[in-house]
């Protein structure tokens, strides 16, 4: 796959994320799919396999969650 390609499965997975479509984003992710989440807190380490990133896992749902409110507050 070329950049072109690589581009549009980004911004196709963005608009996606925009738009709350959540049976598109989790197509997009592979089945090995590893999320690294840096820190110490509850999200924090390595994520392995479709489900742990998966848009419609927990820890995700959590990390959109934390991501919205902090682009909608001052």
């Amino acid at each position: 796959m070329g950049a072109k390609e690589n581009a549009d499965l980004v911004r196709r997975g963005y608009a996606a994320f925009s738009a709350g479509d959540m049976a598109t984003l989790t197509e997009l992710f592979a089945e090995d799919a590893v999320w690294h989440v840096p820190g110490d807190g509850g999200l924090a380490g390595d994520k392995k396999g479709e489900t742990p990133v998966s848009p419609t896992s927990g820890s995700f749902s959590r990390a959109r969650a934390a991501l919205c409110e902090s682009m909608f507050t001052t």
